[in-house]
């Protein structure tokens, strides 16, 4: 169970585990469209300015133009991930079937098919200048790949469990993943290694947000907890009944999506 804000951070995409997907104006949280049309699970859900695209267990992905569907075909397995491209009309997806994808949504065609991971491919992020996207497996392995080339011109490794959640940074070279071992890890692009590891949560890690001056990590242990980006020192901590399957955020925002069927709206108090 995903969710997106649009970049203008005006609404809120989220998908449900029930087969629909739903878009709700921000901040009053009014619910705007409700996307019926997979045939399982909605894990993923994307926003580019009022046009949603979702991922399903159905192995589709869709790109909707008021209410209705496009259906891009071609992953085996169940979508895990989708995000649009700064560019527009490009789509990226990756699958259970190990391989991500990239779409041009206006032709409905599939540009790039990319293999080179063992594992299930459950997360992905892409570069705010867009040349870059970075992806995580269930295998514990992270990939960043150059979009140009295809090349994969780095690799994650030292989580000892899943990953199941990736973010890149708005500045441009810090990324975050998030692991079922618990912890949150800090990656330098331009030293490609390993900055620090963060020691985030009692259960799995399964959201990761990496902002300009913070880092928010959201788990199944029912909490949110904020971190300075610089010291890696927690901020602030929200607890939930339930647990917390995913956080986005942008401009003054920050949203979390958890069991009990409901997102929560916060106000962003450490950019």
């Amino acid at each position: 169970m995903g969710l997106s804000f649009n970049l203008e951070g005006t609404l809120l995409g989220t998908a449900s585990w029930s087969g629909q997907a739903h878009v709700w104006s921000i901040p009053d949280a009014s619910l705007t469209q409700t996307l019926s049309g997979h045939k399982d699970k909605v894990q993923c859900i994307s926003l580019l300015e009022q046009t949603p695209a979702t991922g399903s267990f159905d192995t589709k992905v869709g790109v909707w133009k008021e209410g209705e569907p496009t259906w891009l075909e071609g992953h085996n397995e169940r979508v895990n991930h989708v995000q649009w491209h700064p560019l527009g009309n490009i789509l990226l997806s990756c699958s259970h079937d190990q391989t991500w994808k990239l779409w041009d949504c206006e032709h409905k065609k599939c540009l790039q098919t990319q293999y080179g991971h063992m594992n299930a491919v459950y997360c992905l992020s892409l570069h705010k200048d867009g040349g870059l996207v970075a992806t995580g497996d269930l295998g514990g392995v992270g990939c960043v790949w150059d979009l140009r080339t295809g090349k994969e011109v780095l690799v994650l490794k030292s989580h000892l469990k899943r990953i199941v959640s990736i973010s890149m940074g708005e500045d441009g070279h810090t990324l975050v993943t998030g692991s079922d071992d618990n912890t949150a890890k800090v990656w330098d692009l331009r030293r490609k290694g390993l900055l620090h590891s963060i020691p985030a949560h009692v259960k799995m890690v399964s959201g990761v947000v990496a902002r300009e001056s913070f880092i928010a990590t959201c788990s199944y242990d029912s909490t949110t907890k904020f971190w300075n980006k610089s010291t890696f020192e927690m901020l602030k901590e929200v607890s939930y009944e339930n647990k917390v399957s995913g956080i986005d955020s942008v401009g003054n925002w920050v949203a979390t999506v958890s069991f009990d069927r409901t997102f929560k709206l916060l106000e962003n108090d450490h950019a």
